[in-house]
């Protein structure tokens, strides 16, 4: 069997230093380098392992997109686990359905709203860890702390290596159209998408690392996680996120990304923006 090549390893060791992670506060800009995520990342796979879930166990993460959502992700693959992404904008009662059906074992609870209502629905009696509070969002305080974790854990030595034909991720369709079914996928997955990146690349992602990424879609679905995420994984450089629909327009220009996922909405709104100054 072969094993999965997880590119992360090669940028954290060839550029320790440079910018990966890069989460905007109002004008301000946070940045963690590809060393720094490693470390979080190897420190969170070893709370989730004392944690002492089944082999293979299924991890959950309900929440918006932020940095500590690609680092609790990268921490599911190093300990060993499989990871199950759901809609930050479940309601409880949808939440606890999926829980189900993933036969999720833990679940990280982070940039959300409304958590004090969802957690009512939520009847499932597994171990939480709470993302690090962002401003307008749910205090997560019945659950494990992310900075208690970051201050209290030491990095794992040795990372779970995955073959190709491990489960590496359950993907939940949004449920629009009945039940909500979960898709299986392996690292198999991940390389298949390469004709998009590497034999076509229509997104002219840089081999040298020097991409900027913008992540605002979605991470739990797909394209975001694959476009994004994976591309971002294997051919380096940064990932900026937004921090809320207001500050869209403003973290983008701070951003000049040279690669982000778009969808008609998005690209209409641009268009209107653009004829409002320059008409046709």
């Amino acid at each position: 069997m072969e094993p999965f090549n997880f590119m992360f390893y090669e940028w954290e060791k060839n550029c320790p230093d440079k910018p990966f992670l890069r989460q905007p506060f109002g004008e301000d800009w946070e940045e963690y380098s590809w060393a720094e995520v490693g470390v979080m990342a190897r420190k969170m796979a070893n709370a989730l392992q004392r944690l002492n879930l089944p082999d293979k166990a299924h991890v959950g993460i309900v929440s918006k997109n932020c940095r500590e959502w690609i680092i609790a992700d990268m921490a599911i693959l190093m300990a060993g686990y499989i990871s199950v992404p759901f809609f930050a904008t479940l309601t409880g009662t949808q939440l606890q359905e999926v829980l189900d059906l993933g036969d999720v074992k833990a679940l990280f609870v982070g940039k959300i709203e409304d958590w004090e209502n969802k957690k009512e629905k939520i009847t499932s009696n597994i171990p939480k860890i709470a993302f690090p509070n962002y401003d307008g969002h749910s205090i997560i305080d019945d659950a494990l702390q992310w900075e208690d974790i970051m201050a209290n854990f030491d990095p794992i030595k040795v990372v779970h290596v995955p073959m190709m034909n491990d489960v590496w991720t359950i993907v939940f369709t949004s449920g629009t159209t009945g039940r909500p079914k979960g898709v299986v996928l392996t690292y198999y997955a991940i390389e298949n998408c390469k004709w998009s990146t590497e034999e076509l690349n229509p997104a002219q992602v840089s081999y040298e690392g020097n991409n900027r990424f913008f992540s605002y879609l979605p991470l739990n679905h797909i394209a975001e996680r694959v476009v994004v995420e994976y591309t971002a994984f294997k051919y380096g450089g940064s990932i900026s996120f937004t921090e809320s629909l207001a500050t869209f327009s403003r973290n983008l220009i701070d951003t000049k990304p040279t690669t982000f996922f778009a969808v008609p909405r998005i690209l209409n709104k641009f268009q209107s923006a653009i004829l409002a100054k320059l008409p046709q």
